[in-house]
């Protein structure tokens, strides 16, 4: 019973998640990000990531990994697989 209980409360505080996501991301002093790599799509990114990049949020949200990142390509591309390779 306290498990459901639980389960219902935390529903009702915590907000869903992309903006559990965002302002969790924001709440840190560093530049962060989640991204999809399959789909090579930036899913969220910290305000920090936006400034240290010169890119405002919304272009990042339409940029492709792959592209902010291009001349780490490789090294993207193994880290990327190594994170699927050990989900």
């Amino acid at each position: 019973m306290q498990k459901t209980v639980h389960k219902v409360m935390r529903k009702t505080i915590l907000p869903e998640g992309p903006m559990l996501l965002a302002r969790g991301l924001d709440a840190s002093d560093m530049a962060v990000m989640c991204f999809d790599p399959v789909a090579d799509r930036i899913l969220e990114c910290s305000a920090r990531l936006a400034d240290l990049s010169g890119y405002p949020s919304s272009q990042l949200l339409a940029m492709s990994v792959s592209t902010l990142f291009a001349e780490q390509l490789p090294s993207l591309v193994a880290f990327s697989q190594a994170c699927l390779e050990n989900k």
